[in-house]
C-alpha cells in the first residue's frame, strides 16, 4: 500500500497532503500559510550560495549554488536518508493554471546512508520562478508513501537579486578540484600555455580565497632524454617560473614550496615517446 504527499492550495493555505489508498486510516495534512511562504539565503562569500524554504512537515528545500559550478537541489535535514530513494525533479505550473505543464529537470538513484542531494541546472529553476511556474521533488523509497513536494516561487524575488550576485562572485574551483593538478610540457619547454596558464590562475584564486590553505606545493619534473643534471635544471626553471606567476597571482609567498627533481620520478616509461610526454610535468597541490 502507498500514499502520497503533496502540495494543496485552499484559499490562502498551502496544505502538504498525504493522500492514501482506500484502505487507509487516515489522511494527514501539513498546513502552511502562504503569507509565512517565506525563502532565505546563507551564503560563504566565494564558496557557496543557499536559497532554503522551509516545507512543514518535512525539512527545508536547499537550491545550492557552491564554488566550481556544482548545482543541487537538496533536503536538509533529510528524512529519508535512511532508505534508498528514487528521487526526481520537475518544473511545474501552479495549481491554478488553465494549461498544466510537467517538465523533468533531474533525477536520481539515492543509496541509504546518503544525503538527498541532485544535481540540477540552477538557471532553468529560476528561468521558472520568474515565470510563475514551480519546483516539485518527487521521493519513492518503495517501501513508503511517495513524497510529492511542490514549491511556489513565492516570495522568492526579495532574495533572489542576492541569490544572482552570490552566484556572480564563486569561485571557479572548489576545494576537490583546485587540490591536485598537474601541468605537462613540451620537450625543452618551460612556459605555460594560455590554457594552464588560466587553470593557474583559478588555483591562485581558490588559494587566496581559502584561508585555510596552508601550502601549495609544486613538484617539476622532465624525462630522462638528454643530460641529468640539464634536465634537473630544467626542472628547476620550470617551477621557478610557476612560482614567479603564482606570486604575481597574489599567492604569499610564505605559502609555496617548490621542489624540482629532474628525471629522478618518472611516471610511465621513458622508452615511448607517451611515456616521456607524461614524464615532462610539474605537479601542484594544495594542504590545508
Amino acid at each position: 500500500m502507498k500514499s502520497r504527499y503533496a502540495a494543496v492550495i485552499i484559499g490562502t493555505v498551502i496544505f502538504l497532503q498525504i493522500s492514501v489508498s482506500a484502505d487507509a486510516p487516515q489522511t494527514i495534512y501539513y498546513p502552511q500559510v502562504l503569507e509565512d511562504h517565506q525563502w532565505s539565503m546563507n551564503k560563504e562569500h566565494g564558496f557557496y550560495c543557499i536559497l532554503s524554504n522551509p516545507v512543514a512537515g518535512l525539512g527545508d528545500l536547499q537550491l545550492i549554488a557552491e564554488a566550481g559550478e556544482v548545482e543541487q537541489i537538496a533536503v536538509a535535514p533529510d528524512p529519508f536518508q535512511s532508505e534508498h530513494r528514487q528521487v526526481s525533479v520537475a518544473i511545474t505550473s501552479p495549481p491554478w493554471s488553465v494549461k498544466p505543464q510537467h517538465t523533468p529537470i533531474a533525477n536520481a538513484s539515492i543509496p541509504a546512508g546518503d544525503s538527498l542531494s541532485i544535481d540540477i541546472s540552477m538557471v532553468n529553476v529560476l528561468k521558472a520562478f520568474h515565470a510563475g511556474q514551480q519546483l516539485q521533488l518527487v521521493v519513492d523509497d518503495n517501501n513508503g508513501p511517495s513524497v510529492i513536494v511542490q514549491v511556489p516561487a513565492l516570495n522568492i524575488m526579495p532574495v533572489l537579486e542576492q541569490f544572482y550576485r552570490c552566484m556572480d562572485d564563486l569561485l571557479l574551483l572548489n576545494f576537490e578540484q583546485a587540490k591536485h593538478n598537474t601541468f605537462y610540457y613540451p620537450s625543452g619547454g618551460k612556459r605555460l600555455d594560455d590554457d594552464q596558464r588560466q587553470m593557474l590562475l583559478h588555483i591562485a584564486e581558490y588559494v587566496v580565497a581559502d584561508h585555510n590553505v596552508d601550502r601549495i606545493t609544486i613538484d617539476s619534473h622532465t624525462d630522462s632524454y638528454g643530460d641529468e643534471l640539464v634536465n634537473r635544471e630544467l626542472s628547476k626553471k620550470r617551477g621557478q617560473l610557476l612560482v614567479s606567476e603564482l606570486q604575481k597571482m597574489g599567492v604569499p609567498t610564505g605559502k609555496i614550496l617548490m621542489r624540482f627533481h629532474g628525471e629522478r620520478y618518472p611516471v610511465a616509461d621513458n622508452n615511448t615517446p607517451d611515456g616521456r610526454n607524461r614524464n615532462r610535468r610539474v605537479e601542484i597541490r594544495i594542504t590545508r
